[in-house]
């Protein structure tokens, strides 16, 4: 949910820049003799000095609090140069804040879809969002508001620019991005914010035809509670604890939150092995909706 979109694909750019240094140099006429030399007769000449090309300038770093209009296909690229638009306007990304790679990361000749360059993109902005956002963990795994990373193209990444632009978007559907809230810095600590960014299903969740989409829309279920499963650095707890005993756990949330031992549908889903070698640790309670 607060994880940044895999990328898929991204657009090709030329892995190297060559710098090509061009020599200024003068010829003649030349003749050789047997005789002495003769001293040279006229106005002097004066050659210039061979010069090189200064290097150019790496792009500059995008500037924080901008806007744009992406489009849902735009967040599986490395990089991103569509124009800025007024906030005032409706947009769907915005620019939270600025990162750079770390020190400690090789960037001399690396692609910038090498997966420790992605993963240290990844790290920077997910690191700010939470600060930025505000909420506590489980309120930005119920949300659908998320974080995405750009890069600067292989070529301005060559050049030395080693920034990491990181945006939030809003997850409308499995394939569609929605219009962002004016205001979003620590959006997540105002209690009506789930309300329509929240996570709802089209259908019973779990099921193959079920698609995950914001609550503002058509919906089957609303998660009306993530259930933290185990620390960051946990072992997968294996399904009985994930199944069965976080089902339990569930049933006791709804219960008590609507105040009612009955007469309400409800459904409880947890992460995978593989969702948790990923970083998910939260079971999603989910109550349906007559919405």
């Amino acid at each position: 949910m607060t994880r940044p979109h895999p990328r898929r694909h991204a657009r090709r750019a030329a892995a190297a820049l060559a710098l090509v240094a061009v020599s200024v140099g003068c010829s003649g006429n030349a003749s050789t003799s047997s005789g002495p030399s003769q001293e040279p007769t006229g106005t002097p000449t004066s050659v210039a000095s061979p010069t090189t090309k200064p290097p150019p300038r790496p792009p500059r770093p995008p500037d924080v609090g901008a806007c744009r209009r992406l489009d849902y296909a735009a967040i599986s690229h490395y990089s991103n140069a569509d124009a800025t638009v007024s906030c005032a306007a409706p947009h769907t990304a915005y620019t939270f804040a600025v990162r750079t790679i770390p020190a400690n990361v090789s960037v001399s000749g690396v692609s910038i879809g090498n997966r420790s360059i992605q993963d240290a993109a990844s790290r920077g902005c997910r690191k700010a969002f939470g600060g930025f956002i505000g909420g506590s963990s489980a309120d930005r795994a119920l949300s659908r508001l998320s974080v995405t990373y750009f890069l600067p193209d292989q070529r301005g990444f060559n050049r030395g620019a080693h920034w990491v632009r990181c945006d939030v978007v809003a997850l409308k559907t499995f394939n569609a991005l929605a219009a962002l809230p004016r205001d979003l810095e620590r959006f997540l600590d105002k209690p009506a914010s789930l309300e329509a960014y929240g996570v709802c299903t089209t259908g019973e969740p779990g099921a193959p035809s079920s698609r995950l989409v914001m609550c503002a829309g058509k919906h089957a279920y609303r998660a009306l509670a993530a259930l933290r499963l185990g620390a960051e650095s946990a072992r997968y707890p294996g399904r009985a604890a994930a199944g069965p005993e976080g089902q339990q756990r569930c049933s006791t949330y709804i219960a008590d939150t609507l105040g009612t031992n009955g007469g309400y549908t409800f459904g409880w889903t947890y992460p995978t092995v593989s969702d948790w070698a990923a970083g998910q640790r939260f079971g999603y309670c989910w109550l349906k909706s007559a919405r």
